[in-house]
Order: C-alpha cells, then structure tokens, then sequence
C-alpha cells in the first residue's frame, strides 16, 4: 500500500518487466519487440490501476514538491549542491534537478545506497515515480543531505 499525492493509500499489483514476457532460453531477441511488448504491459497496467493522465501530473507534481521541500528543509551548503531559485518547481517537467559540482560522485553514491537518482554534467536529477511512496522520497533527500555534509 502507498500513500501519494496527499491522499489515501492505494494499492498497486506488480508491473511485469518486458523480460517476464521474453523466454530466457532465446538465443536472440527483437529489442524493438520488447519495447512494444514492455509498453503493452505498462498500458495495460495504467489501465487496470485506473492510473489517468490526469492523476499521475498530480502525483509527479506532490512528490516533485515533496522533493523539493525536504531539499530546502536541509539548508545545505549552496557551493555543495543548490536548487535553481529562478525556475519555479511548476515550471518544471517530471525531475528535480539540482546544480552541483560534484554530481556525478553524489549520484553514485545514492545509487549506492539504494536512491534512485542520475547527473548530467553539474546536474543531479531525482525523477519520482508514482510508485515511490513520500518515505521514500523523504529518505532519499535524508541521504544526500548525508552524503553532501560528510564530504
């Protein structure tokens, strides 16, 4: 059960991966049948768990704010890793990008740890996912206020 965008909790089934439709002993595969096969499931999933357009921008929109609440709430070291006060947090689109010099050192080390996170040159980008609960959410920006003090 998870709890998003400010609301009830909501039950998710699991999401087959496009290699639970592919037999392991194939000695060759179609990665262009894959993709299809993977976003059929994927659609079928949005579907069956009523998951609109509409609901997941709603959820993408709480977990970016939440995001980007904890990150502020952690007054870390601007030189370190700051957020870009001039672009509002509805300006943008899916991630939470931070300007940091060392992103790629602090992305691999919350990959480490078990956050999902990537960086782009001096960006370090967390994208949610409508299946991240706010904890984990909460604890991924726990991590890098870790990670970005201890350094």
């Amino acid at each position: 059960t998870l709890t998003f965008a400010g609301s009830s909790d909501y039950e998710f089934s699991f999401l087959p991966t496009a290699t639970d439709t592919v037999g392991a002993a194939a000695s060759t595969s179609d990665d262009d049948a894959m993709v299809v096969d993977h976003l059929s499931l994927l659609l079928d999933f949005y579907a069956r768990e009523s998951l609109t357009p509409e609901l997941l921008a709603q959820v993408n929109r709480h977990q970016r704010r939440l995001l980007t609440e904890r990150f502020d709430a952690l007054d870390l070291d601007p030189h370190a890793v700051r957020r870009d006060l001039d672009v509002g947090i509805d300006a943008t689109t899916g991630f939470v990008s931070l300007i940091a010099p060392e992103a790629m050192r602090i992305s691999t080390q919350l990959r480490a740890r078990g956050v999902g996170c990537d960086a782009r040159g001096d960006r370090l980008r967390f994208g949610p996912a409508p299946y991240h609960c706010d904890t984990q959410l909460c604890d991924a920006m726990e991590q890098l206020g870790e990670l970005v003090r201890a350094a």
